[in-house]
């Protein structure tokens, strides 16, 4: 070890006390400089034994063996205390006597010059070119400076080539000094105090861990410093565990080690992934799985699905086994799907707060802060996944395993174990009556399984993601918080999104649809460009903000809110826009195009559930009794087909016969009636409804009346609803133009009135009535007002390009409102 003398009692030294007295017993205690940490100082020039620590002096007062040496580089603090431990002095930063002395090694080489030569080749030293090491003399004058006659340049470390030819017979002499690393100055021992204080060599920077000798200040007041690597441990880059970005290499192995890696250090920590602008492949599309809290930052980079096969498919089921809640299984969507527990519970009532499990020992299976859904009422009778017609996000608070419940935020809704059994078709058991989907599972989460936890918060940001045949779908099961922001998709579907809260901002695709699939609770899409746009299942609200959907638009929110956004296509074809809504609908400053020339247009309408009328097997009451499951929900609205009863389902139960109960608007219907379901929902356009090319609507059931401006192109209104009883429809045209509006039954038949838009004025029908005819016109259909149920056609023909053309009229649709059930 290369030790150097201390200047604290290195060589023959004696101690006093503060009175002049000799030292008799005294200690010297040493440490690491700045710290109470011992360390060791030596006996001799050898470095090979250290001394005791303390030193003990002799009784005159000194080092028992003379010497003290100190290791190089190192800086220690002395303390100097009597044989009674009373101390005398302290003393920090203290080094050996030439400590870091850098010892250089001079070498030389002479050669002698044949007439004009200008290359000579070195052939016993070697010098590095560039660092001004090298010094050249011919004829015993330096060639750098004053006298110097013949310019040179260091062509390599072994070639010094002159700018013109050397005399005959010249001495050529060329010197060069070096660090000698053997020598007590090895460059990597200099020593430095690093950003916490620790005192180490140069040699230490180029260790694993060399980062944490550095400081980092953010340059803000009031910011505390770290060390260079926790600044970077901020982070976790894709290139940390060997992924290589490029576009080529296939990156699977990389991205499953960095995902369990992750795991083992905290599988429910945030972690923050940055991409590093890499383009990355994968031919696993697991490798987030059991993962909770991820933020992936791509940083303009790429991920890219190269599977072709369809059976490696990422999609998660709900379902209820409770004995099996891992590994996948098999269906008609093939291998790949995920199991996640729906766990059975008794009847609870809307704003209660403990759930119990029918089936023992379910509370056990979680954890206090674990989210969940609270669902049931399924009303898909076949096929994947559940279609929930209620349901709710909601944490555990508190679990009681011998009660076998647990506790949760007061509940927005009831359910019920009554609820129908639904088993045809389905992938699993009982969906349909309430219960509790446990979305996480991380009890059987370990390095290498990879089913089947959801995530429970994902982020995924500026970047492209690519699949690589048609029918690949980007799909994000998450249990909370699902944010996609500046994305792009290309080849793909992004499809199966289950959150709590997704958002979707900055998004582009102009091939690949966004399906809103499974259970959401709330969904907000905003700058956003999509081909098309549709939802399978279970979303409760919908807000689409300054995005365009330039193709299909077949949502079915329970409450939708589209502002400031193009929806339909602007091109010929044959796409029909059609919008489901179960509650409200607000449109504001938008467009609902249609760019279908066959006189459909883009429709508004609720869900009737089917073109046929139902009839019970037997009524009684308030109870309606089917043999066979309706498809039928709760809140959805029964109108007995003459429109003389209506009433809002209250509650549907049993497993075969089916009891449906209703709140009448009046005296109960008898047996052998039929009924018309449908649900009356809120539709309302903004200020700049005119911007529409084809409306479609619904007449809310709860007001009285409807006005719609004509629109600036051909086809007017398809499919509109009217649940209630029609007690007027006015066209009043106020600015003649050409073509017919013709007012009749969804089909075409019957015709009510046409009216003929040549001619300005108010027009006016009602079930027994009709003024206002003008030359041109034909209202003699009046008196089929009350034989169109549910649905009313309206339609502007021929269709007109020249917009100076175009007539401007208002639609009045008067009905009787419906009593609020």
């Amino acid at each position: 070890m290369a030790v150097n003398l201390s200047p604290i009692g290195g060589v023959a030294a004696q101690f006093f006390d503060n009175s002049g007295n000799v030292l008799s017993g005294g200690k010297i205690f040493t440490y690491a400089a700045g710290t109470t940490t011992p360390q060791s100082t030596y006996t001799s020039a050898a470095g090979t034994t250290p001394h005791a620590n303390p030193i003990i002096l002799d009784a005159a007062g000194r080092v028992p063996t003379g010497e003290i040496w100190l290791t190089d580089g190192a800086q220690y603090k002395f303390i100097i205390k009597t044989s009674t431990d009373v101390q005398i002095g302290s003393y920090d930063n203290i080094i050996g006597i030439n400590s870091n002395f850098v010892n250089y090694t001079n070498s030389q080489e002479i050669q002698t010059a044949t007439a004009g030569q200008t290359v000579f080749t070195l052939t016993t030293m070697v010098y590095q070119p560039g660092t001004n090491s090298l010094s050249v003399f011919v004829d015993g004058v330096n060639q750098y400076g004053p006298g110097a006659s013949y310019a040179f340049q260091e062509t390599s470390d072994t070639v010094v080539t002159f700018t013109s030819g050397l005399h005959v017979g010249a001495d050529v002499k060329f010197t060069t000094s070096a660090i000698n690393a053997s020598s007590y100055g090895d460059a990597t021992q200099i020593a430095f105090e690093g950003f916490r204080n620790q005192i180490g060599n140069v040699q230490d920077l180029a260790d694993a861990d060399g980062a944490d000798w550095i400081g980092f200040t953010p340059g803000i007041t009031g910011s505390t410093p770290r060390s260079a690597q926790q600044k970077m441990r901020d982070t976790v880059s894709f290139k940390d565990f060997g992924a290589v970005g490029d576009g080529v290499t296939d990156d699977t192995a990389a991205l499953f080690a960095m995902r369990d890696a992750l795991i083992n250090a905290n599988a429910t920590a945030q972690w923050y992934l940055k991409g590093s602008g890499g383009n990355y492949l994968f031919a696993n599309n697991k490798w987030l799985c059991g993962l909770s809290n991820i933020d992936i930052d791509l940083e303009g980079g790429s991920l890219t699905y190269t599977s072709t096969s369809a059976a490696n498919y990422d999609a998660v089921t709900f379902f209820g086994n409770p004995s099996t809640f891992a590994g996948p299984v098999s269906d008609s969507y093939g291998a790949g799907l995920s199991k996640i527990d729906a766990l059975p519970i008794a009847s609870v009532l809307v704003a209660e707060t403990v759930l119990t499990f029918t089936s023992a020992g379910s509370a056990a299976l979680f954890s206090v802060g674990e989210p969940i859904i609270v669902g049931g009422w399924e009303i898909q009778s076949a096929g994947y996944p559940p279609n929930l017609c209620v349901f709710e996000f909601n944490r555990v608070q508190s679990i009681n395993t011998g009660a076998n419940t647990i506790t949760v935020a007061p509940l927005r809704n009831s359910y019920k174990s009554t609820w129908p059994l639904v088993t045809t078709g389905g992938p699993g058991p009982s969906r349909g009556p309430a219960q509790v989907i446990k979305m996480l599972n991380r009890a059987s989460l370990a390095p290498g399984v990879y089913w089947p936890n959801m995530m429970q918060n994902f982020s995924l940001k500026n970047g492209t993601v690519y699949g690589l045949r048609t029918y690949i779908n980007f799909q994000m099961p998450v249990a909370e918080r699902c944010n996609i922001e500046n994305i792009k998709f290309e080849g793909l579907n992004v499809y199966g999104l289950t959150a709590e809260h997704l958002v979707i901002n900055r998004c582009l695709s102009y091939a690949s649809e966004l399906e809103l699939d499974k259970l959401i609770d709330h969904v907000t899409i905003t700058n956003s460009t999509f081909p098309a746009l549709t939802s399978a299942a279970g979303v409760q609200k919908l807000a689409v903000n300054s995005s365009t959907i330039h193709g299909r638009f077949d949502v079915a929110p329970f409450s939708l809110t589209v502002r400031d956004s193009v929806i339909g296509p602007r091109f010929n074809n044959s796409t029909t826009v059609t919008t489901t809504v179960a509650g409200k609908a607000t449109f504001e400053n938008s467009q609902l195009l249609n760019g279908n020339t066959n006189g459909g247009g883009a429709a508004i309408i609720y869900n009737d559930f089917t073109s046929t009328s139902y009839t019970p097997t037997s009524i009684s009451g308030n109870d309606l009794v089917f043999a066979t499951y309706p498809d039928l929900r709760v809140n959805a609205y029964l109108m007995k087909t003459d429109g003389s009863v209506y009433g809002r389902i209250l509650d549907i139960s049993g497993s075969g016969p089916y009891t449906i109960s209703v709140r009448w608007n009046t005296t109960a219907p008898t047996t052998g009636s039929s009924f018309y379901a449908f649900l009356a929902p809120d539709i309302q356009f903004g200020q700049t409804s005119t911007e529409f090319k084809y409306v479609g609507g619904v007449l809310n059931g709860f007001s009285g009346t409807e006005i719609l401006p004509s629109p600036r192109e051909a086809t007017i209104i398809d499919k509109f609803m009217v649940p209630n009883m029609i007690s007027s429809i006015a066209i009043n045209v106020t600015k003649a133009g050409t073509g017919l509006v013709y007012v009749r039954g969804f089909g075409g038949t019957p015709t009510i009135c046409i009216v003929d838009t040549a001619t300005t004025g108010l027009r006016t029908v009602t079930p027994s009535s009709a003024t206002g005819s003008q030359p041109g016109d034909d209202l003699t259909g009046y008196t089929n007002l009350t034989s169109f149920r549910p649905r009313l056609r309206f339609d502007l023909l021929p269709t007109n390009p020249d917009v100076s053309a175009r007539p401007i009229y208002t639609l009045t649709i008067n009905a009787t409102p419906l009593i609020n059930l």
